[in-house]
């Protein structure tokens, strides 16, 4: 399920590398932040993905993906 607020944000059970998503904590002009558990060892933790809307999208295959060529340089800084 997708956050109404977050369109973006990665639905639960999602996966980013080893850590699978419970649910979304929160989020703003830089990003989506997550409650994910590690799948590897027996924690949860706080996840923040680098997502500003100025800078980035989410594509259909769930990558994210600089807006155009003149924001990829901005958004690599901060990824």
């Amino acid at each position: 399920m997708v956050t109404p607020n977050m369109p973006h944000a990665l639905a639960a059970g999602e996966m980013i590398e080893e850590f699978r998503i419970i649910r979304v904590l929160g989020g703003g002009g830089f990003g989506v932040i997550y409650e994910g558990e590690n799948t590897h060892l027996p924690e949860t933790v706080a996840i923040k993905e680098f997502l500003p809307p100025e800078l980035a999208y989410r594509s259909a295959d769930g990558r994210v993906i600089p807006l155009s060529d003149q924001t990829e340089e901005t958004f690599n800084l901060g990824a």
